[in-house]
């Protein structure tokens, strides 16, 4: 073996562990990112149903008004909530309620949590010029590689038409739900659905270039002769 490590094995140690590092944070929020969506989803009909205790509330009041004044006063309470009423934005984190969602993120998000602690070991072997690691380097980025495809076909095929779907019911439920007086809401174009797919299956094809560039580059520079050479017996 080299005694001297030769500057792109320098290159790729340092580059692994910082990929490692980066791409372990990114794995912890998509890990948690079925845990986020279930809060806000809580939340949201929580703070639905707080406003319609409140508007049910003030109709009680109205029915035991005894003056017309009172019954004004409370008319106006009732049409000022109505108003100001939040729209249900829960349907959005719907989507995360199906097991299948829940279990594919949390098991991409531990499988990336693996091959980041393997591609991390490699960058500090690699540093020490050992065997092991130039073995390790090349599975680790492999598996990235066929991870972060795995999740791409999982976003596109599975996340992104449920996440459409409940978009649409949502964004139909808040314009239904408009009180009089209160701006049109603008008109659902056609397709919308649709349109919203396809700029996710684009989304994630450029998150899959991103987060794959280091792990190709790192294959790249694994596999040139001057690498392997300085890991030859």
């Amino acid at each position: 073996m080299a005694e001297e490590r030769p500057t792109v094995v320098t290159i790729v140690a340092i580059g692994n562990l910082i990929a490692a590092i980066l791409c372990s944070c990114t794995a912890l929020y998509e890990t948690a990112t079925p845990v986020m969506m279930l809060t806000f989803h809580a939340a949201s009909r929580q703070a639905i149903a707080q406003q319609r205790q409140q508007l049910q509330r003030l109709m009680q009041m109205r029915q035991k008004a005894k003056t017309l004044q009172e019954r004004q006063r409370i008319d106006a309470q009732i049409a000022t909530l109505k108003k100001a009423m939040m729209p249900d934005f829960s349907k959005f984190a719907e989507p995360f309620l199906s097991p299948v969602i829940r279990r594919g993120y949390f098991v991409g998000g531990a499988v990336s949590l693996l091959i980041n602690a393997l591609l991390f070991v490699s960058g500090v072997g690699l540093l020490w010029l050992k065997r092991w690691a130039w073995w390790c380097a090349l599975v680790a980025c492999a598996l990235q590689i066929v991870r972060n495809l795995g999740m791409a076909a999982f976003n596109i095929f599975v996340v992104a038409p449920a996440s459409a779907k409940a978009t649409e019911a949502m964004m139909a439920e808040m314009a239904k739900a408009m009180p009089p007086g209160a701006p049109a809401f603008p008109p659902m174009p056609a397709g919308f659905g649709a349109w919203m797919e396809f700029w996710s299956v684009i989304g994630q094809l450029f998150g899959l270039l991103l987060y794959s560039a280091w792990a190709l580059i790192a294959l790249f520079l694994l596999l040139l002769p001057d690498t392997r050479k300085a890991f030859q017996q």
